[in-house]
């Protein structure tokens, strides 16, 4: 083994090539980690504004639905009230002024 040294705070510090390796092996896995985790949490991140998105659109299809839904009913209960005539008893049609 080949010891290495090295100079903190004006005092010498002796380490062996293998504690060097070792070190180099755990920033490299604690990196690997580091580098799963973030892409972990972006899947995650992707995942849930695609969610997201797609509820929206949903919902705004649904919206759209009803919508078009309460307009076919208004117009059909307009068009029966048209064909019908007017509601109002004869009776009360005499009283009535219509300029």
């Amino acid at each position: 083994m080949q010891n290495i040294v090295t100079k903190k705070n004006d005092s010498l510090d002796i380490q062996d090539s293998a504690s060097l390796s070792l070190k180099k092996e755990q920033y490299s896995a604690y990196r690997l980690t580091g580098l799963s985790i973030l892409i972990a949490t972006g899947l995650i991140g992707l995942s849930l504004y695609l969610n997201i998105s797609s509820q929206n659109h949903k919902n705004l299809a649904i919206a759209k639905n009803e919508a078009q839904a309460y307009l076919n009913k208004d117009l059909a209960m307009r068009l029966w009230a048209t064909d019908h005539g007017p509601s109002v008893p004869e009776w009360v049609r005499q009283f009535l002024v219509i300029n």
